[in-house]
């Protein structure tokens, strides 16, 4: 009875390291408004932002079991994150990205989540590709060092899916979870060692921007973002899949 007890009450800030927390339930605003600010959970202040009201995404007060998610148009729907948060990744051994989140049934690559070093230093993405239709892992530990991704073993599906990245730069491994369930890795991810010691450029919330543009915007939407800037353990793992699966309705693998 205890540890269900304590499983009712986990929530995200429960684990060390957490950096980033949007949560579609903790938006208090009127059904199908626009979103110009994504309030961050984590203490850190880490909030999205959005200051054009044509490129806001739209607040769905019942879009995923019962509860609210954040919906973004495809065209020039995003959000990015306060300038505070950029070192969010540097100078890191691991990090973990979980997102709550449905892509359309389109041919787009197009992320959900992008920590972009446009160029230099690190880079971790949790996304859809455009080639295989498959969920999609991307990254990179250091400058100089060529982006890896992996795909999931399925196609994506017009349904909702808890998506997890985690890279161990320490143990050279990045992995990808679909509903709680390991599905794609590579074990040679990088060269072993903490990630550059530079800022990002930018960290974006449902669509890629570098210098130069802003392309692979999201069509669909985003019920919740975790991050934390640590490659959790398989336990700690396993307790945020538990919560977001009760939550949001979705079962485990």
């Amino acid at each position: 009875m205890l540890l269900l007890l304590n499983r009712k009450r986990f929530n995200p800030r429960n684990l060390p390291n957490l950096q980033l927390w949007l949560d579609a339930t903790r938006i208090a605003q009127a059904d199908s408004t626009s979103v110009a600010t994504w309030s961050d959970q984590s203490g850190n202040g880490y909030d999205a932002t959005q200051g054009g009201s044509a490129a806001r995404p739209t607040f769905i007060a019942s879009g995923l079991n019962g509860l609210p998610v954040v919906r973004f148009d495809g065209t020039d729907d995003a959000m990015d994150l306060l300038s505070g948060s950029l070192g969010m990744l540097r100078n890191v051994a691991g990090a973990t990205i979980f997102s709550v989140v449905k892509y359309a049934a389109d041919n787009v690559r197009t992320y959900n989540l992008h920590i972009n070093d446009s160029g230099s230093g690190q880079r971790l993405t949790s996304g859809r590709s455009s080639t295989t239709t498959k969920y999609e892992a991307r990254g990179r530990r250091l400058d100089g060092i060529a982006t890896q991704d992996i795909m999931s073993t399925q196609n994506v599906t017009n349904n909702f899916v808890i998506q997890s990245v985690s890279a161990n730069y320490s143990n050279t491994l990045l992995q990808q979870y679909i509903n709680g369930a390991l599905d794609g890795q590579k074990t040679d991810f990088q060269t072993s060692g903490n990630t550059s010691d530079t800022n990002s450029f930018n960290i974006s919330v449902g669509y890629l921007k570098t210098t130069s543009s802003s392309i692979n915007y999201l069509n669909g939407d985003i019920a919740e973002v975790i991050v934390y800037n640590r490659a959790l353990n398989t336990s700690e793992l396993a307790q945020v899949h538990r919560y977001l699966s009760r939550k949001w309705g979705i079962a485990l693998a």
